[in-house]
């Protein structure tokens, strides 16, 4: 009967008392839009001084592995790049922007999409991947009666 007890203690005492269940799927009204994931985004981070953020809503709007990455500006040298996880940014500024208080305003935003070419990248004549000569558009057609008179003209007095 003791080792039944012994077995049970340390089989309890291994596992885990509290399952941590995954967070939640994101609220369809957070990611109908990059509007909508901009605005959810900004309501998780901001409130007032000791409000609790919902971080399991800002960890719905990440794909997995997703980075953060501010900018660093300090008065003693150049600006530097922070490499975050979503979890490291939790875990960096949650405390502070609980103890704190904080609301973020957007003051500007410039979106930037990748444009699809009418033909695959080639190695350019400049030599680089998707150079110079692949993003030249096909040059006009010259109608043969021009390409005629531009033979016939001297060369010009220099």
């Amino acid at each position: 009967m003791r080792k039944v007890f012994l077995i049970l203690g340390l089989s309890l005492t291994s596992a885990p008392l509290v399952a941590q269940a995954a967070p939640p799927g994101p609220r369809a009204s957070d990611v109908q839009s990059m509007d909508a994931i901009l605005a959810a985004l900004y309501d998780v981070i901001s409130g007032p001084i000791g409000q609790a953020r919902d971080w399991d809503r800002m960890r719905n709007l990440f794909v997995p592995g997703a980075r953060l990455i501010p900018t660093v500006y300090r008065p003693d040298s150049v600006p530097t790049l922070r490499n975050l996880s979503v979890e490291d940014y939790i875990t960096r500024a949650g405390p502070m922007l609980e103890k704190n208080g904080f609301f973020e305003t957007e003051i500007a935003r410039q979106v930037e999409r990748p444009t699809l070419q009418r033909r695959p990248a080639l190695v350019g004549g400049d030599g680089v991947l998707g150079g110079r000569a692949a993003r030249q558009p096909d040059p006009p057609e010259i109608p043969e009666e021009r390409r005629q008179l531009t033979r016939q003209m001297p060369p010009s007095q220099g």
